[in-house]
């Protein structure tokens, strides 16, 4: 404003009047500090405002630089979490072929020991069935050789027996008709041929051994054979057992000697 006012000055516009040219020059006088204090306060406003205005650009250069530090940290924390994300997404990705695998190794395997198991398990009835048929088979033959020797063994006593009551009613005929034998020679062959008698009843088998014998092989037989069935539902049954009534008949008949 000062400068305003000596550049009208200057101009030849409307002037101040010097002092002592007008009246009131006093009055004038006086206001003069006020006006300069107003001037000076106005450049202090003007300096302060600059200051500001300084101040201001600052701040509104340092909003503008923390905004773009805000958008580049935006920018990289989204970079970084896309990163992150799609590390995470094949690490997943990853884990869950991975857990596949292992699932279907598993199974795999689980199907391996299953057959092998019941490999195992159908080889062990095999083996139990042909060995039970090889017991059974070597527990008939060895029945069947046994009776065969005991019907030999009874046969041969049977004909032994009679050779020997043959013998001994020979030699009692001969002594009966011959005078001159004397009675303790006929006492002692009546004493011979009796305790040959009894010797041969003591010795001869129980008439029931061979019939108990064939009913107890064909009870196993039968136990075993209920076994099979537990174990293997559907398979044919074994043939039957020869007649035990028959065998033991037909035993009791052979050791049965015949006296003429």
């Amino acid at each position: 404003m000062a400068a305003d006012g000596d550049d009208t000055a200057a101009g030849g516009g409307p002037q101040r009047p010097a002092p002592g040219d007008e009246p009131g020059v006093a009055g004038a006088n006086n206001t003069a500090p006020g006006a300069a204090d107003a001037e000076h306060r106005l450049a202090e406003l003007e300096r302060a405002l600059a200051c500001e205005r300084r101040l201001r650009q600052n701040a509104e250069a340092e909003v503008q630089h923390l905004k773009e530090q805000s958008v580049r940290m935006q920018q990289q924390l989204e970079f970084e979490e896309e990163a992150l994300t799609n590390k995470l997404n094949k690490r997943l990705m990853g884990l869950k072929l991975e857990k596949e695998k292992l699932v279907q190794d598993i199974e795999r395997e689980e199907e391996y020991l299953t057959n092998t198991l019941q490999q195992r398990m159908e080889q062990l009835k095999r083996e139990k069935v042909d060995m039970e048929n090889a017991l059974e088979a070597e527990q008939e033959a060895i029945v069947n050789k046994l009776q065969r020797q005991v019907d030999k063994l009874v046969r041969e006593k049977a004909a032994l027996e009679r050779q020997l009551s043959k013998h001994a009613r020979s030699s009692l005929d001969r002594q009966a008709t011959t005078p001159s034998d004397s009675e303790s020679e006929r006492e002692m062959l009546l004493r011979r041929r009796s305790l040959a008698e009894e010797g041969g009843v003591a010795e001869r088998p129980a008439p029931g051994s061979a019939r108990r014998l064939f009913e107890s092989m064909a009870s196993a037989r039968a136990q075993r054979w209920a076994g099979r069935q537990r174990d293997s539902p559907g398979r044919p049954p074994p043939p039957p057992p020869p007649s035990s009534a028959t065998s033991s008949a037909a035993a009791s008949q052979s050791s049965t000697p015949q006296r003429e």
